[in-house]
């Protein structure tokens, strides 16, 4: 459960996860509030969803709430996961080391970015 000015930094979920569904439950009001994605080719995405709406995305990819939930009240999901019962400890670890190798620039640059567009909007004069 989220409320107002709620923020979920950019990460990537913990191998042995395959697959994530992330299933929109209830917003108290209108506002929406995109899921920040950042698929293997670097492209980005801001999905929005509707209540009763579920995204469904590989667990390796960068998600988050980088900006604040501006809506008045509680914003609700639930988030399913799916891993593999039968995986080799070791090829795991392997797999582990190299995602985070992969995605730690990705999530630098995502952060950086996010940070600068906020100090950006806080510099400006209301």
């Amino acid at each position: 459960i989220h409320q107002t000015d709620s923020m979920v930094a950019p990460h990537v979920l913990q191998h042995p996860l395959v697959v994530t569904a992330l299933l929109h439950i209830h917003q108290d009001d209108e506002h929406d509030w995109p899921i920040h994605v950042v698929d293997k080719n670097q492209q980005e995405y801001n999905v929005t969803l509707k209540p009763g709406e579920m995204l469904l995305y590989d667990s390796t990819v960068v998600t988050g709430y980088p900006y604040p939930y501006k809506g008045d009240g509680n914003y609700v999901n639930i988030l399913i996961h799916y891993n593999h019962h039968h995986h080799n400890e070791q090829q795991q670890q392997q797999q582990v080391v190299s995602l985070k190798q992969q995605q730690q620039q990705s999530l630098a640059d995502l952060f950086q970015t996010t940070l600068a567009q906020q100090q950006q909007k806080l510099a400006k004069p209301s």
